[in-house]
């Protein structure tokens, strides 16, 4: 597969799904919630990231552009990136806190979903920064994966599509 489609680059917005599985026994005396015991946690690439890891695990080469703040989040999907051999080029913005989606999980359901997330202020030189990036990564791929979770990154897929076709470039839209 590697050799027949040659280098992919996905664009997108980037997470961490972060999972806390444990179990349920009893409800809590404080409001009729579960109380979960912790037993495991796990942290897995989500969004464009887990579009990457699929693409990875294909054995083609790839690499992941996305919107990252600077903090220990950021710090762990390179880690993860890193381990399943995923290259990146991240746009990291200090005022932006890197996406992470907490799930606590028991007895095989979701017992809730926590989001730690803020919309990025797109100032111009933010957006300049998040334009100008992805082109470079274009140019040196055969292949460009856009997926949009509405988080930011893709504030303007047309101008990253024009300039991916421009360059002869074939373009998959992940919405």
């Amino acid at each position: 597969m590697k050799d027949s489609i040659g280098k992919i680059a996905v664009f997108g917005d980037i997470m961490i799904d972060s999972y806390w599985i444990g179990s349920t026994n009893r409800i809590s005396p404080e409001s009729p919630v579960p109380v979960v015991n912790i037993n495991h946690t796990e942290n897995r690439l989500g969004g464009a990231a887990n579009v990457a890891l699929n693409i990875s695990k294909m054995e083609c080469p790839v690499t992941l552009a996305g919107l990252v703040g600077i903090d220990s989040n950021a710090q762990e999907l390179q880690q993860l990136c890193e381990q399943n051999q995923i290259a990146t080029e991240f746009v990291a913005e200090p005022s932006f806190p890197t996406i992470k989606k907490l799930r606590i999980i028991s007895r095989q359901q979701h017992i809730v979903r926590c989001d730690f997330e803020e919309a990025p202020e797109l100032t111009t030189t933010l957006i300049e920064k998040i334009t100008q990036s992805p082109k470079a990564t274009i140019d040196e791929n055969d292949l460009i994966v856009l997926s949009d979770y509405n988080k930011g990154f893709l504030s303007d897929p047309q101008a990253l599509i024009q300039h991916a076709r421009a360059q002869g470039k074939f373009v998959i839209i992940d919405p």
